[in-house]
């Protein structure tokens, strides 16, 4: 019965901390199918330096972190943006959001480690960009709506926002609560703390940090909060791999990202990003060696 009673505190105390952020990614979601226009968004992304300028000013200003990017970049993509920009905005946003740099510097003050996880977030952003444009793969995403079947649509497009909404709360639900199950489950099976009391060698403890952030899912904006009490304990390279890996990639996100992407650009798109900040990591942790 104990066991049963921590299994579901986990579970709620990640579900309820997430929901917020999932609430505004879907009504950001919703307000993009309705009134942003295919043709319009054709226009802006004829130029994609200032496209990425643009989505970049997103991943800073919305306030959605980790938990309700996805419904967003999902409907992106499905309003015909390629796959290698909503990802960059995917990477990028429950890094460099301006809650998560917030509570950041509440966590560490103004340390170097603030400007590590800042500037790590644009790089990852950024090279996993770079990655999908030259492999170009496209999942295969459901098609958009047209612009124009809402035309001759009587209701207001107010209505149709709430119509879009509840649509999209009742297709990615199952998936959030899906996650947040496993994620309880796996933090309550797998000996997460120990491995990290244990584990010898950076590059073990680099490896721990982000297996731990990963099934942790918790949200990017107080992850800051937990990795605080590390420091002293474990490298800063551990520490840096903890925020960066559970910020971007987490049991639940996959869960969801497989759901509107597909497992296996899903899979592709996390094996990079984690071995980036692996090998980012290992390159801190000798730097700080030399």
């Amino acid at each position: 019965m104990e066991l049963l009673y921590n299994f579901f505190s986990i579970f709620l105390d990640s579900f309820t901390g997430l929901m917020p952020y999932f609430l505004l990614g879907l009504m950001a979601s919703a307000l993009v199918e309705v009134f942003l226009e295919i043709d319009k968004l054709k226009i802006m992304r004829q130029n994609r330096v200032k496209f990425l300028l643009v989505l970049a000013l997103a991943a800073i200003f919305l306030p959605v972190a980790k938990g309700g990017i996805l419904p967003l970049v999902r409907r992106l993509h499905q309003k015909g943006i390629p796959l290698y920009m909503v990802l960059f905005l995917l990477t990028a946003a429950p890094v460099v959001n301006f809650l998560t740099f917030e509570n950041t510097i509440v966590a560490f003050g103004w340390v170097n480690l603030v400007w590590l996880r800042f500037g790590a977030g644009w790089l990852l952003a950024c090279l996993t960009a770079l990655l999908f444009f030259v492999v170009k793969s496209e999942p295969p995403a459901p098609s958009p709506k047209c612009d124009e079947d809402w035309d001759v649509n009587p209701h207001p497009r107010w209505n149709r926002f709430l119509h879009t909404l509840l649509s999209d709360c009742f297709e990615w639900l199952p998936f959030f609560i899906g996650g947040s199950l496993l994620a309880a489950g796996l933090r309550m099976s797998l000996p997460l703390a120990d491995w990290m009391g244990t584990a010898a060698g950076a590059p073990q403890q680099v490896s721990a940090a982000m297996l731990y952030g990963m099934t942790l899912s918790i949200s990017s904006t107080v992850d800051c909060f937990v990795a605080l009490n590390w420091l002293g304990r474990f490298p800063v390279s551990a520490v840096l791999a903890f925020l960066m890996a559970g910020s971007i990639v987490d049991i639940r996100g996959l869960v969801m990202m497989a759901r509107g992407f597909g497992l296996k650009t899903s899979l592709y798109w996390a094996a990079w990003v984690l071995i980036l900040v692996l090998i980012g990591a290992m390159w801190i942790q000798l730097g700080i060696k030399g």
